[in-house]
């Protein structure tokens, strides 16, 4: 009552200056919340707007733009091309006062020399015309107690595509790799597999011919297939490579083709009639309906489908189920993880490569919103037919172009070592000479076996191996 009756009087006003810190990049999880907490979007319209987002909207003027960097990768570093950008817009617009190089301000103290020290002490420079591999020997050790070889690039760029030729070569001839694991879908990996016993071009530029508009439309991509069939032909029969493909099928005309040759030429029994008739219209526009009625048809009809269809059943089944549930590409990893291990537990004993997303490769056990853990992470710490028997190792970019499916090309820099050691800079981590070195964290008494207060979870046990990769052009489009 006093306070509502009374005279208030201002007897001192006091203006203060706050700073205020521009917000930092989004990762994926951040990014979720955010639209959950702000626009109330569920954790799915999150991510496909995002997926659209990536792969362009429309620009009067300007054609199809992507507006934002892939959402599965979460580094937070700029591209040097970016800061240089923003820094002349500053100084341009808005004048000296307004800019301040932070980077040039940070000094690395004892800490950060430290990470580095530890970083390089086993290295080795790349040679990839060495084939007799005393370049890469350094992973020697660690062939023999682990079944999974694992290599994370960027996509689009094109020392990826040299460095997974010589590690698949590496990986066969030194550790007895048998199986690839590929990061497409199961029915594009059967029709390479079927290329690969055949030679038949016209399997593969089928396939290239419907992988238009993603980042696997290159030429350094159809030379790698090309290639991995002359390797394939060089090695005898026992030891002939076969690819396992355990991702969703992106392109559904190329699953049809594999489908379709399953099936054989007799006439189908009157009950199965249907079921052919659903496979001959899939379309990329109406793929999962006709899928789910395949699927009924084939539970409804089992025995009959089995005799129909003979040995093929499982891969029939395997291809049609896969497609049905292929729709969008980021939350995908539980499927991936499945795929492969349905095929792991039906397949021979042998050993595995693979070279994947950078994402996929990753160890960490740390689940993200969706309740998904990354590929290798789960082989390795959930899965025992796998457990303690995966190496990974995490390709890092300096300067690297990767190609764009929408037209253009942009930096993307992944540094993820980076990520978890914020002592270390991007320049320090990468070798002056600019070779591609390869670098070995999880030696005896390494410091990134354990957790460090640069390094939030031990970074040696999510990735055992670094190879850095400087001013490396984008994959070449294909034509």
């Amino acid at each position: 009552k006093t306070i509502e009756n009374g005279s208030l009087v201002v007897t001192k006003i006091e203006s203060r200056s706050r700073r205020k810190s521009a917000p930092k990049p989004y990762t994926t999880s951040v990014l979720q919340q955010d639209a959950a907490n702000k626009l109330y979007f569920t954790t799915k319209k999150t991510m496909m707007v995002a997926q659209e987002l990536y792969e362009g909207i429309d620009i009067k003027g300007e054609g199809t733009v992507g507006l934002i960097s892939y959402i599965r990768t979460d580094s937070k570093r700029i591209s040097e091309e970016a800061k240089e950008k923003s820094k002349e817009y500053i100084l341009d617009e808005l004048g000296n006062q307004y800019y301040k190089n932070a980077s040039e301000d940070k000094k690395k103290g004892k800490d950060g020399k430290k990470v580095q020290d530890a970083f390089y002490k086993e290295n080795s420079k790349l040679d990839i015309n060495d084939l007799s591999f005393k370049s890469i020997s350094l992973l020697d050790g660690d062939l023999e107690n682990n079944q999974i070889f694992l290599t994370g690039e960027s996509h689009g760029t094109k020392a990826s595509y040299e460095l997974k030729e010589y590690f698949t070569r590496y990986f066969v001839e030194k550790a007895g790799v048998k199986y690839i694991i590929y990061e497409g879908g199961f029915c594009t990996a059967q029709l390479i597999n079927e290329y690969l016993k055949t030679g038949d071009m016209e399997i593969i530029n089928y396939i290239m011919s419907n992988l238009r508009g993603t980042q696997s439309y290159t030429k350094n991509h159809y030379e790698s297939i090309k290639n991995l069939y002359k390797y394939n032909q060089s090695l005898p029969e026992d030891r002939k490579l076969q690819l396992v493909g355990i991702d969703i099928e992106h392109q559904p005309l190329i699953a049809r083709r594999y489908i379709t040759s399953l099936l054989p030429k007799d006439e189908a029994p009157s009950e199965l009639k249907e079921m052919i008739e659903h496979v001959k219209k899939i379309s990329r526009n109406n793929y999962q309906n006709n899928c789910k009625e395949i699927i009924k048809i084939l539970e409804n009809n089992q025995e009959s489908a089995k005799e129909y269809l003979g040995n093929n059943y499982g891969n029939f089944l395997f291809g049609v189920k896969n497609l049905s549930i292929s729709s969008g590409q980021l939350v995908r990893e539980k499927y991936m993880i499945n795929n492969f291990i349905e095929q792991y537990e039906k397949l021979p004993k042998g050993k595995y490569f693979g070279q994947l997303g950078g994402f996929h490769v990753s160890q960490s056990g740390v689940e993200d919103k969706d309740g998904y853990i990354p590929f290798a992470g789960y082989l390795q710490n959930n899965y025992k037919g796998t457990e303690g028997k995966v190496l990974s190792i995490s390709f890092e970019y300096e300067n690297s172009n990767c190609y764009s499916p929408i037209g253009n090309e942009e930096y993307y820099i992944k540094n993820s070592f980076v990520n978890y050691t914020d002592a270390v800079y991007t320049t320090d981590i990468f070798p002056k000479d600019k070779k591609t070195t390869l670098f070995k964290l999880n030696y005896e008494g390494s410091m990134f076996l354990d957790k460090y207060n640069l390094c939030p979870y031990p970074y040696a046990k999510i990735y055992q191996y670094v190879v850095t990769i400087s001013d490396s052009p984008s994959s070449e489009k294909y034509e």
